[in-house]
């Protein structure tokens, strides 16, 4: 078995998921679908653990500090780095908003 990596979600991925929740539970009045995705956005950053590169590259025409991946889960983007044995989970964001706006 492959070595398990650690997945640790920042402040800002864990603000997000709460938005996110709210939006769907409160606005659009769907608490059961707000669980679904949220659910299938665990299983998908679970598989990280293992998994680590399987994300796309974030390619940017400006520098970033880090190199950052994501992964698409329904209409989602999970932006993440890998760093040694550490997955960072730094933002999850709507993929139709400009998130290059949030990844400066």
């Amino acid at each position: 078995m492959k070595n398990s990596f650690e997945i640790v979600y920042l402040q800002l991925a864990l603000n997000d998921l709460l938005e996110i929740f709210n939006y769907i539970t409160q606005e659009l009045k769907s608490p059961q679908a707000a669980y679904e995705l949220l659910n299938r956005i665990d299983e998908s950053i679970s598989n990280l653990k293992h998994f680590p590169y399987s994300g796309k590259k974030y390619l940017t025409t400006g520098a970033l500090k880090n190199e950052y991946r994501y992964l698409v889960v329904n209409h989602f983007l999970v932006f993440y780095t890998v760093n040694d044995n550490l997955v960072e989970i730094y933002r999850v964001i709507y993929s139709k908003r400009k998130y290059t706006d949030f990844m400066k």
